[in-house]
């Protein structure tokens, strides 16, 4: 079935792939130092701290010096998970709250780490029933965590930015199904149903990114999986992931990534066939379920 919250534990290797996930993650240091880079900015996390990641961040886990290994505890969660469950929340960069409160990007616990720490240990006991887990105790578990790392309050949403979400969401919809295909401005504004004008405003105001930015996004979601694990050349990537050809893959890869498709393919090649590792969205194939 589908699931719409996931939650794990693992040591973090010596370097973990970038990637993009589609889903909101919580990412809590349980032990050790964790070099966190978020969109190609470098956050050291301690145990007790917590990392929000938007849909579509790019982020890559480190160590640092240090003899600790992190324990790092991943939580996984749809956009609407929390607001089925009744709980007043938006994801995207620009509006990332929660009851009216804004959620940092990074959240140190400190007098309040031992309480955060209980309340992801109780999300890992509830996920590891499996079938017989309590999506609406796992909300609230969520929500508590969140809620302590809110301090600043925030404008309440009017209600034209909530009539301009449903019609981003209906854009972003139309990216990840055609993502592949050659997508125009003109394309989105129509799946949205507003005027180009008035839909590129909404876009960079509720997502934080441009919708060509978005798009950009999205395509190397997947043509980081296919660079990594497939041998497949570059341009096949950059046809089957809407990137056109070498050249664009290239520049894209470079602009949000900051090596080309050969350095990354080289960097990140031993690990993945070393560990044996499938594509994320293989994985965890709940991540592009709706």
């Amino acid at each position: 079935g589908k699931r719409p919250v996931r939650i794990s534990t693992e040591s973090v290797r010596s370097q973990d792939y970038s990637h993009f996930h589609r889903h909101i993650q919580l990412c809590f240091v349980l032990s050790g130092e964790l070099l966190h880079v978020i969109d190609g900015k470098e956050y050291l996390q301690c145990p007790g701290s917590l990392a929000f990641l938007p849909p579509y961040s790019a982020h890559t886990l480190s160590t640092v010096n240090s003899e600790d290994t992190p324990i790092i505890a991943h939580i996984w969660f749809h956009q609407r998970f929390l607001t089925d469950y009744g709980y007043n929340f938006f994801s995207y960069k620009d509006f990332l709250q929660l009851e009216g409160k804004r959620i940092p990007l990074i959240c140190n616990f400190r007098e309040n780490a031992d309480t955060a720490k209980m309340l992801v240990r109780e999300m890992i006991n509830e996920f590891e029933k499996g079938s017989g887990i309590s999506y609406s105790k796992t909300a609230s578990l969520i929500a508590q965590l969140l809620g302590m790392s809110c301090t600043e309050p925030c404008a309440t949403p009017s209600p034209k930015f909530l009539k301009h979400l449903s019609a981003v969401e209906r854009s972003i919809d139309f990216i990840f199904d055609n993502y592949s295909q050659k997508i125009s401005l003109d394309d989105m504004s129509e799946a949205a149903g507003l005027p180009r004008r008035s839909f590129t405003t909404a876009f960079k105001k509720i997502t934080g990114l441009t919708p060509l930015n978005f798009l950009i996004s999205v395509r190397l979601f997947h043509a980081v999986s296919l660079l990594v694990y497939s041998d497949i050349l570059f341009e096949e990537i950059a046809a089957q992931t809407g990137l056109g050809d070498h050249a664009t893959l290239a520049r894209a890869f470079s602009k949000y990534l900051g090596m080309s498709p050969t350095e990354y393919r080289n960097a990140h090649f031993f690990s993945s066939r070393h560990l044996e590792q499938i594509p994320i969205h293989k994985r965890f194939q709940w991540l592009t379920e709706e």
